[in-house]
């Protein structure tokens, strides 16, 4: 089955699990052909298996590696050269949730966040935009986090990842628009996922509490905007931050 999105492949790293994989699962529904990443190749080839089975005429490579190694950014777009695929989106989903005081952090913690937030964004948006390029096209979209803004005790290195990627962004789009390149870049709220697995009921019915819907938000809330990002539909829009909280971050 053809559809407009045949011809376009997105790349998402961190597929395998919460928001990744809730992109994923809408970008195979919309057509598009899609790379994914993970650490665990076992993941990626169930995540792989039940995406076909929405959508047997896409293509699903899969990539395997941790983003927090040096060098491994470069080897793993060799490997997206030999698939022969033409790259229009990338998706930073991977990343981790450090949390420590400030007197209890640890310099391979601190190194290892920035390396997986910071410098595989930059890498990763280096890399794929070659690809887009010769295609004078392509979206590339962060997922970052609401903390970046607003902070949160214990999350320092976390927070000051995240937040880097909204300079990154806006750099970026300034940079690649004239190629017809969007960078744009997606700040969740608490979202329900993995990530969050270890907040207590008592917890998450706090920040429940503080959002304007009164709910948490689920991954399919923030891959919806993520899908709406890498389409024609969001032709005009570039540098832009754009919060999935329910309304958390109003003052």
């Amino acid at each position: 089955m053809q559809t407009l999105n045949s011809n376009k492949t997105i790349l998402i790293t961190g597929a395998s699990g919460g928001i990744g994989f809730a992109s994923a699962k809408l970008l195979a529904l919309a057509g598009y052909n899609l790379i994914l990443h993970g650490r665990n190749a076992d993941k990626l080839a169930e995540v792989k298996a039940q995406l076909l089975t929405t959508n047997s005429a896409i293509r699903i490579e899969c990539l395997t590696a941790d983003l927090a190694e040096l060098g491994v950014i470069a080897s793993l777009f060799k490997q997206v050269q030999q698939f022969k695929l033409p790259l229009y989106g990338l998706v930073h989903c991977a990343g981790s949730l450090y949390e420590a005081p400030l007197m209890m952090l640890k310099p391979a913690e601190i190194h290892q966040q920035l390396q997986l937030h910071v410098a595989s964004a930059i890498e990763l948006a280096q890399y794929a935009s070659r690809f887009m390029l010769r295609q004078k096209q392509g979206s590339i979209v962060f997922v970052s986090s609401v903390v970046a803004n607003q902070g949160a005790a214990g999350q320092s290195v976390y927070a000051a990842a995240k937040s880097a990627l909204s300079g990154l962004t806006k750099s970026l789009a300034k940079e690649l628009g004239a190629q017809g390149i969007r960078v744009n870049c997606v700040s969740p709220g608490f979202i329900q996922t993995e990530l969050v697995a270890h907040y207590n009921e008592q917890q998450q019915q706090a920040l429940q509490q503080q959002t304007m819907l009164k709910r948490l938000g689920q991954a399919d809330d923030v891959a919806e905007l993520i899908e709406f990002l890498l389409s024609d539909k969001a032709g005009y829009i570039t540098a832009q931050e754009i919060a999935v909280d329910g309304g958390l971050t109003l003052p």
